[in-house]
C-alpha cells in the first residue's frame, strides 16, 4: 500500500472513495508513538489510500475531516438532534485520541531533545598522568600485586 504525500490529495480521493461505495467503506485511525506517526486509512477492500504524518500541523486537518466523513458515514438516517449527539461523541473520541496521540509525540520528541543535548553537552576527558602508561590512575593510588595472598 502506498501513501499519499499530500493532504489535499487524500482528502478529495477519500471522500470520493466514500461517496462511490459508502456501504464498504471504513476509516481506520493509527499512531506510532515511538516513530511520532499518524497514520489515516481509507478503504473499500478494492482501494486502499493511506496517509501519514509526523507533523503537528496536520491534526487540525485530520479533527476537520474527521468530522466531515463521520457526517457523512452517519446519512440521513437518523433525526438530527441524533446524528449530532452521535457527532459530538464520535468528534469526543476522536479529539480525545488526538490529544492522547500529540501528548505522547510531544513526550517523545522532548525525549529526543533531552537525549540530544545530553549527547552533545557532554566532552570526553581525560584525568590523571599524561601518557606514562599509568592508565590514568591517580599518583596517590597504590597498584595491586597480582598473585595469591
Amino acid at each position: 500500500m502506498v501513501y499519499l504525500k499530500h493532504w489535499s490529495e487524500f482528502h478529495t480521493q477519500a471522500l470520493e472513495l466514500y461517496s462511490k461505495n459508502p456501504n464498504r467503506t471504513r476509516y481506520l485511525v493509527k499512531t506510532h508513538p515511538s516513530r511520532q506517526w499518524l497514520v489515516l486509512k481509507v478503504t473499500d477492500d478494492y482501494t486502499t489510500l493511506k496517509y501519514r504524518s509526523r507533523s503537528t500541523v496536520i491534526l487540525n486537518r485530520f479533527d476537520s475531516f474527521s468530522r466531515e466523513i463521520q457526517t457523512l458515514m452517519s446519512g440521513s438516517r437518523f433525526s438530527s438532534s441524533t446524528s449530532s449527539t452521535i457527532a459530538n461523541t464520535a468528534t469526543a473520541a476522536a479529539g480525545a485520541a488526538v490529544e492522547e496521540a500529540t501528548s505522547l509525540a510531544q513526550s517523545a520528541v522532548a525525549a529526543v531533545e533531552g537525549a540530544t543535548e545530553s549527547v552533545v553537552g557532554t566532552q570526553p576527558t581525560q584525568t590523571g598522568g599524561g601518557g606514562g602508561g599509568g592508565g590514568g590512575q591517580s599518583k596517590n593510588k597504590k597498584k595491586k600485586k597480582g598473585g595469591k595472598k
